[in-house]
C-alpha cells in the first residue's frame, strides 16, 4: 500500500513538473524585447548557459526575437558591448514589448509621363482604401485625362482623387490628349555663346545624344513651342528630338540687330583667317573694299607702296587722295574704313569721334557687349596686342568686324565674334573703344 502511495506521489510530481516546464516555455513568444536586468545580457551562440558566449548587451538595449528554445530567444540584431551580434539571450532578464508588426506597405509613384508637376508619391497600407491625390499633372498642348499603370494607355483608369486598393509598390502614368488646335511651327536657333547645344532623344539631360547643334544653327521649334521639363520639341537636320528651351531663340542671332545702310557685308571668312582675294565681301559708302583698293605711302610725296613694313603705314590712299592715318597695317585699314564713312578719322584726338567711358583692360563676356553697343557700328576696338577691328555689324551674341594686315601681307578680313569668343581672345585686353560722334 505504501508502495502505491510513493508511486502514486511521483507520477504527480511528475506531472506537475513537466506542466510548470511546459508553462514556463510557453511564457515567452516571438516580438520585440528590451534587456530589463540592470546587469545586462550574454549573448550566446545557442539556447543555454553551455554554449560560448558572442557578446554582451546592456540594460534597455532593444532586439527582436524569431525564435524560442524554451527561455531563450533568438534574435539576428543586437547592439553589443563588441558590436552588433547575433545569437541566443536568457529572457528571463528581459521585458516583452509586443509582437512584430506584420503590416505590410507599399509605394504609390505618380509619373507626369511627359509632363511636369506630377504628385508626390505615397506610401500606403497593403489592401487598404486610400484615396490618390487630387493634384493633377501640366503639360502644354495636351489635356490630362487621369492616371493609368500602363504609360501607352490612350484612356484613363484612375481619376484624380478617387479610392484605389493595392498590394504592390506600383506607378501611376499621366495619360494625356493632345489638344485639337491647329499646329503651329516655329524657326529657332541656338544661342550658347559659342558652345553646341545637344539634341536629345527625350525631354532629360540623361537621355540619348542624337546630335550636336552648334551656336547659331538654325531649328524648327514643334508643337506650337509647347515645353516638357524645360525642353522644345525641335527638328534639326532631318532629325527630330529634344533641345533645351533655355539655350534657343526665335531672333536670329546672325542677323545684325544693329546695323548701317553705309556698310553692306558677308560673312565670308572666319575670326582667324584673313583673305587675299579680290572679289569683294565689304562695300563701305559704295566703295567695294578690295586688297587692290588700299595702299600705304612713305611719306606725302605721293610715292606709294603696297607691301611693307609697319612703318610704311602712314597714308592711305583713297581714289587719288592719300588720307593721314598714322597708324600700322590694321589701325591704317580701321582708319581708312572710318574715313569712307564718316569723311574723317579719330587719329589725332579728333573731336568728331569720342571714347566709350570705362571700356579700358581686360574684357569680359558682359562688358565687351556693353561697350560695343554703346559704340555701336563703325566703332574702332583698339586693343594692346596691338590690333584694330573695326565694327561692322552687331547681333545679339556678338558682332562682326573687318580687320587687316594689308601692309605686312597684304591680306583683308570680314570676321565674327561671340562675346564669349572675343572675351578669350588674344584682342581682350582694350585699349581703348572709340566712336563718330559728329
Amino acid at each position: 500500500m505504501s508502495k502505491r502511495i510513493i508511486a502514486v506521489a511521483l507520477v504527480i510530481i511528475t506531472v506537475f513538473s513537466t506542466l510548470a516546464i511546459t508553462a514556463s516555455a510557453a511564457a515567452y513568444s516571438k516580438g520585440n524585447y528590451v534587456v530589463a536586468s540592470s546587469s545586462g545580457v550574454n549573448v550566446r551562440k545557442g539556447a543555454g548557459t553551455g554554449y560560448s558566449k558572442v557578446g554582451a548587451a546592456s540594460k534597455n538595449v532593444a532586439f527582436t526575437v524569431t525564435k524560442i528554445s524554451g527561455n531563450w530567444g533568438y534574435t539576428s540584431s543586437i547592439k553589443c558591448t563588441n558590436g552588433t551580434k547575433s545569437g541566443w539571450i536568457c529572457l528571463d532578464y528581459c521585458s516583452y514589448k509586443g509582437a512584430v508588426s506584420t503590416t505590410t506597405y507599399y509605394t504609390l509613384t505618380y509619373n507626369a509621363n511627359g509632363g511636369s508637376n506630377a504628385p508626390a508619391s505615397q506610401k500606403v497600407k497593403a489592401n487598404t482604401g486610400f484615396c490618390l491625390s487630387s493634384s493633377k499633372p501640366i503639360r502644354t498642348g495636351y489635356t490630362f485625362l487621369g492616371w493609368s499603370t500602363n504609360k501607352n494607355a490612350t484612356t484613363a483608369s484612375y481619376a484624380p482623387g478617387s479610392g484605389v486598393k493595392i498590394n504592390s509598390n506600383i506607378t501611376l502614368y499621366a495619360i494625356w490628349k493632345k489638344n485639337s488646335n491647329t499646329t503651329v511651327n516655329y524657326t529657332g536657333y541656338v544661342s550658347t555663346n559659342g558652345a553646341t547645344l545637344t539634341l536629345r532623344s527625350s525631354a532629360s539631360t540623361s537621355a540619348k545624344k542624337l546630335a550636336n547643334m552648334p551656336n547659331g544653327s538654325t531649328l524648327t521649334v514643334l508643337d506650337n513651342k509647347a515645353k516638357t521639363n524645360g525642353f522644345y520639341h525641335v527638328k534639326y537636320n532631318g532629325t527630330t528630338g529634344y533641345a533645351h528651351s533655355d539655350y534657343i531663340t526665335f531672333t536670329n542671332p546672325n542677323s545684325a540687330t544693329k546695323s548701317s545702310s553705309k556698310i553692306q557685308y558677308s560673312f565670308s571668312s572666319s575670326k582667324t583667317n584673313y583673305t587675299k582675294s579680290s572679289s569683294s565681301h565689304l562695300v563701305v559708302n559704295g566703295t567695294k573694299i578690295t586688297v587692290g583698293s588700299i595702299c600705304y605711302t612713305y611719306s606725302s610725296n605721293g610715292k606709294t607702296k603696297t607691301t611693307g613694313t609697319s612703318s610704311d603705314c602712314t597714308y592711305v590712299k583713297v581714289g587719288s587722295k592719300y588720307v593721314n592715318a598714322n597708324g600700322w597695317q590694321c589701325c591704317a585699314y580701321a582708319r581708312y574704313i572710318q574715313y569712307l564713312m564718316y569723311g574723317c578719322h579719330d587719329f589725332g584726338n579728333n573731336k568728331n569721334f569720342a571714347s566709350v567711358s570705362g571700356a579700358k583692360g581686360t574684357a569680359t563676356a558682359s562688358s565687351i557687349k556693353k561697350w560695343v553697343n554703346t559704340a555701336g557700328v563703325g566703332a574702332h576696338i583698339r586693343s594692346k596686342h596691338p590690333h584694330s577691328l573695326i565694327v561692322i555689324g552687331i547681333t545679339e551674341n556678338g558682332f562682326y568686324y573687318t580687320d587687316s594686315n594689308v601692309c605686312g601681307k597684304n591680306q583683308i578680313r570680314v570676321g565674327y565674334y561671340t562675346w564669349n569668343d572675343f572675351a578669350t581672345s588674344s584682342y581682350k585686353n582694350i585699349d581703348y573703344i572709340k566712336y563718330y560722334k559728329g
